[in-house]
């Protein structure tokens, strides 16, 4: 399958004492299906969720092989509540996964502390 311009989004897990982040860019449903099934050590306390939780995002699978305690979605309220967020906001919505986004929250903030770590947000 091609691949497009938002398929080459570096992917990239951070390391902060316990804790692991995971950034995904703008990976599709390609990639997405590629890294659930050959990436290695994907897992992840908090996980960007890709192309701003819209449509065409990663595969359900991909979500699952992360398994992450809470999700970021640098998105628009309306987009991410309406029909084009869907399918991540449902994966998150039964998961339990605390989801933070963007437009509904204003700038999202991630502290670390020793193991652990807190978010905050500010309009």
């Amino acid at each position: 399958k091609r691949l497009t311009v938002n398929d080459t989004s570096p992917v990239m897990r951070l390391g902060v004492g316990d804790t692991r982040v995971l950034f995904t860019g703008d990976i599709g449903p390609s990639v997405g299906a590629w890294l659930a099934e050959h990436g290695e050590e994907l897992e992840a306390d908090i996980l960007h969720i890709p192309h701003h939780g819209l449509a065409a995002t990663a595969p359900d699978v991909f979500f699952d092989r992360v398994n992450p305690k809470t999700a970021l979605v640098n998105g628009p309220a309306e987009m991410w509540q309406g029909k084009r967020g869907a399918q991540a906001r449902s994966w998150a919505e039964e998961n339990s996964i605390e989801t933070y986004v963007a437009g509904v929250v204003g700038n999202i903030e991630i502290s670390f502390e020793g193991d652990s770590y807190s978010i905050s947000t500010e309009r």
